[in-house]
């Protein structure tokens, strides 16, 4: 009977360390994925500051610049249609 017992023990055993082993492989392809999850999160960040800042210069440049186009202005288009 004690030898029965040992030999459950040992295939128990044998079992639970494949499962640790599977266990083990799941969580490093998830630090994988975890990892690569992370560097598209950083890209994306980044993506979305610099989309950011260049809409604020954007904005500060619109604000620098006249609000009428020059052409737009009677006297200068009166000029421009002077010499037909």
């Amino acid at each position: 009977m004690t030898e029965d017992r040992l030999m459950n023990i040992e295939i128990k055993l044998s079992h639970q360390e494949h499962a640790v082993e599977e266990l083990n492989q799941v969580v490093c392809q998830q630090q994988k994925k975890i990892d690569h999850l992370e560097a598209i999160c950083e890209a994306l960040i980044r993506h979305v500051k610099e989309l950011s800042d260049s809409a604020a210069e954007q904005r500060a440049t619109d604000e620098t610049l006249p609000t009428t186009s020059p052409t737009a202005h009677p006297s200068v288009a009166a000029n421009t249609w002077a010499h037909i």
